[in-house]
């Protein structure tokens, strides 16, 4: 969810809300917008309205994953248990996995015509068997992300509903919120 914020001028009424992308639009483009102060909400007082986007937009960070950035955010944390992982990282290495599977599947049967294709089941299961701990894990902080405790990863039905809920976006026991993607 993003933040939304409240502007007035100095000494005037409060109007709002607006999304960040409105007050960077109306400081581009209104003369008068330095006479502005904003405030949202977790913010202690109003500040100038120039102050708050641009503190804004220094700690705006990239939250979604694609494909590479998620597979790759998860072999690299393999056994990490702890923290947080948001919703595209989890489902996205979920999908990776899942095409492996399906290699396997298909490499198999196709085995039964031509035995190369055997070496390219052994490989795809051996890839597959390799991502059996990063997938673990990413359910681990796919579940903490939601606000509860790993092991819920492993009850099939519920805990597959739990990881298809949007994730808390505050602060939780087990963290400020999922690790972004590196750039």
């Amino acid at each position: 969810m993003h933040p939304q914020y409240y502007i007035a001028k100095r000494g005037g009424t409060q109007t709002g809300p607006y999304h960040l992308a409105a007050l960077k639009q109306m400081l581009a483009t209104d003369p008068t917008a330095g006479d502005y102060v904003a405030w949202c909400e977790g913010m202690a007082d109003w500040r100038p309205l120039a102050e708050v986007v641009a503190a804004a937009a220094a700690t705006a960070v990239k939250t979604d994953y694609n494909l590479i950035s998620a597979c790759v955010s998860c072999i690299k944390r393999y056994v990490q248990f702890s923290g947080r992982a948001g919703r595209s990282e989890y489902w996205w290495f979920m999908l990776a996995y899942h095409i492996l599977y399906f290699s396997v599947v298909l490499f198999s049967i196709l085995s039964m015509v031509a035995w190369p294709f055997v070496i390219l089941m052994v490989l795809c299961l051996l890839a597959m068997l390799a991502c059996v701990l990063p997938l673990i894990a990413v359910g681990f902080r796919r579940m903490q992300d939601v606000g509860h405790h790993g092991a819920f990863f492993f009850i099939p039905v519920y805990g597959a509903i739990i990881l298809a809920l949007r994730p808390s976006s505050q602060p939780n026991r087990y963290g400020n919120g999922p690790e972004p993607p590196k750039a």
